[in-house]
């Protein structure tokens, strides 16, 4: 299993870079058969150019279906699920 601390991204990098690093995480391990946890305690808001840059650009390359079952969320606030789970319906 990949964790990722999204805070701990954010506090270094602008919102497209955080998002790329998310990218190549989940790059790197969804394709290998693990599971990617992303950790979302203290962070409030994600804009489109964190989501663009990650789970968009994952979703572009390797097509929603292959994030089933292998991207989770820890510690999420129910309003950025409920954008996050927006932004995958409107991409997919």
């Amino acid at each position: 299993m990949c964790k990722i601390i999204i805070k701990d991204i954010l506090k270094d990098n602008d919102y497209p870079q955080a998002g790329g690093y998310v990218f190549d995480v989940m790059e790197k391990c969804i394709p290998n058969g693990e599971t990617v946890t992303l950790n979302m305690e203290g962070v409030e808001v994600l804009p489109s150019m964190f989501l663009n840059a990650s789970i968009g650009r994952y979703v572009e390359k390797y097509g929603i279906a292959s994030l089933k079952g292998r991207l989770s969320f820890e510690k999420i606030l129910s309003s950025l699920l409920t954008r996050i789970k927006d932004y995958l319906n409107r991409i997919a």
